[in-house]
């Protein structure tokens, strides 16, 4: 109801968003989070051009190594935010958001992103996306680690032309560190593997994973 005042309500939140002052900034882009909510409905021409000066605001953040943590995951969520509810605004561009936007806490951006527009994404993206989570996985640590199995789950969900046939052979060993009584979930990434690429998949599990599923299967803890 309220989208034919947005040239007049936006341009000094836009300002804002540049603020040092680090809560006036991270904010302000929570405000235009919870706007671009409000108006997803919407097409980008009727959005006006604050998506565009946001999209660019969020990507001077990432370029700029003294940007406070909370800024920065405010900006990610920012990027996702436009990917879900103002796509064709930012699919014009050239996703230099997506070479930043790469830290662990982006995890959830990434995902939510997978999971809303798909169909705006190509396999390349969503490739680059997996190796990224899969070089996450192996640094270790615990850290984010739920939230990095969905990430998978969700990516690989998300494949338009089929898992790529080297992916299981790549990602099944770095699986086997953490298929713990503790980690059950990962057993349905196994099976979702198995289930969308069943001839590359089995002979991985059945030489890496096999003793150790069993294990997990008859523990008491189960």
């Amino acid at each position: 109801t309220f989208s034919s005042s947005l040239s007049n309500l936006t341009p000094t939140p836009l300002h804002s968003l540049a603020e040092r002052h680090l809560c006036i900034a991270s904010e302000t882009f929570r405000i235009f989070s919870a706007l671009l909510n409000a108006l997803k409905l919407l097409k980008g021409s009727a959005l006006g051009e604050w998506p565009d000066a946001m999209y660019e605001q969020a990507l001077a953040r990432f370029s700029t190594h003294d940007t406070d943590a909370e800024v920065r995951v405010c900006a990610e969520t920012i990027i996702g935010d436009l990917w879900v509810c103002a796509t064709d605004v930012v699919h014009r561009r050239d996703r230099l958001e997506w070479e930043t936007i790469c830290r662990a806490g982006a995890v959830k951006v990434i995902t939510c992103v997978v999971k809303e527009v798909p169909s705006a994404l190509r396999d390349m993206w969503v490739n680059r996306c997996m190796e990224w989570v899969m070089g996450l996985l192996k640094r270790g640590g615990q850290m984010g680690k739920i939230e990095v199995f969905q990430g998978l789950d969700v990516l690989l969900r998300s494949y338009t032309r089929g898992v790529p046939a080297a992916l299981p052979s790549a990602l099944i060993p770095q699986i086997k560190s953490f298929l713990l009584t503790s980690d059950i979930p990962l057993l349905s990434l196994l099976a979702l593997l198995l289930e969308l690429t069943l001839t590359t998949t089995f002979p991985e599990i059945e030489s890496n994973l096999l003793p150790d599923v069993y294990c997990i299967t008859h523990s008491l803890l189960v």
